[in-house]
């Protein structure tokens, strides 16, 4: 059945860092919003893959310097620099098979998802991205700038939503350490997906799904609930108003990246979660569960698979909120106008 298919591609997650790498590789990738805290270490993991042939920076700060950096790192990938302006973001779009978007400002502590996106809703967004171009996005909030990209592309004429991502890794990233450090089983061998949103009030760890399967108290799932859905937080609590998380961001985006790389070239039974449109879930439009990816993108939706009593409870709740985000960004996106510089 398709259930029992799903079930052991999402085992797969467990298993995913995929290491076949290609003889010649032909992906221009783009990071807008390179220089950032995320931008600036994610560029670098990505400079040292086998899958890049190029890596084309973009950012409103002037990205020479890293630029220049970066290509004192010996490997095959190449580096272009491009700063502000559409001319140049267009520039930096052109010929690209992935597009990474970090663009945007942080949380801080205390600030509330709406004004974040206020704040970033305004970003420049990859409208000249080519329609078979793969964009992964981590501008905050992910809830309502993936739908409010979707709607750009769609404006251009470009969007297909195989292939754009709010890329959600973190979060499965840290049901797996929770987890592994709960049981004790080796890190590597965890896997836990979450679904939902991105979050902490919309995001659901499933852990009745947890590989390998373990039966903990209902007291200690709860807790470590809490404990994932309050992870970005605890970060932003501990750096007490110097920063967000950022190099575990860059580290989960990485993998996250080189699986769908790894798919692009042609591996096959790469399963990653993210949050894509999909008409998989009976909830919100889009939402973040277990893909199985291909060539194009998303292969095929796994959805959000069984779930016990507790987590089908979290993900009704979540989803109202989840829906008036999404449509805080296709709002945004309906009145959106390009700018003119």
């Amino acid at each position: 059945t398709n259930r029992m298919a799903s079930s052991q591609l999402v085992r797969a997650l467990g298993q995913r860092r995929l290491h076949g790498v290609p003889d010649l590789p032909q992906n221009r990738v783009a990071i807008l919003g390179a220089c950032g805290a995320v931008g600036q270490p994610l560029a670098l993991m990505l400079k040292r893959s086998a899958f890049v042939s190029e890596l084309a920076l973009y950012d409103t700060l002037d990205t020479r310097g890293l630029c220049a950096d970066l290509g004192h790192i010996a490997t095959k990938a190449r580096v272009s620099s491009y700063q502000g302006g559409r001319q140049q973001l267009a520039d930096c779009l052109r010929h690209c098979s992935l597009v990474v978007m970090l663009a945007g400002r942080p949380r801080q502590l205390g600030m509330q998802l709406s004004d974040l996106f206020e704040q970033n809703a305004g970003t420049r967004w990859p409208g000249t991205a080519r329609r078979r171009c793969c964009c992964c996005l981590l501008t905050s909030p992910l809830n309502s700038s993936v739908p409010l990209a979707a709607e750009v592309l769609r404006r251009y004429g470009v969007y297909n939503p195989r292939r754009l991502f709010g890329v959600t890794a973190i979060n499965s990233v840290r049901a797996n350490i929770l987890m592994a450090q709960k049981t004790g089983t080796p890190l590597d061998q965890v896997s836990v997906p979450v679904v939902g949103g991105h979050s902490s009030s919309t995001l659901v760890p499933v852990l009745s799904q947890v590989e390998p399967h373990c039966r903990l108290p209902a007291s200690e799932l709860l807790a470590m609930t809490r404990a994932v859905r309050g992870a970005a937080d605890t970060v932003l609590q501990a750096k007490a108003g110097a920063g967000s998380a950022s190099l575990s961001v860059a580290a989960a985006a990485h993998g996250f990246l080189h699986s769908l790389l790894c798919a692009m070239d042609g591996r096959q039974n790469v399963v990653e979660s993210a949050y894509v449109e999909s008409d998989a879930t009976d909830g919100p439009a889009f939402c973040s569960n277990p893909l199985l990816l291909g060539q194009e993108g998303v292969e095929q939706n796994l959805g959000v698979g069984r779930l016990s009593e507790s987590e089908a409870q979290l993900l009704s709740e979540a989803a109202q909120e989840l829906g008036e985000q999404i449509d805080q960004g296709r709002r945004f996106a309906r009145a959106w106008k390009p700018s003119a510089e």
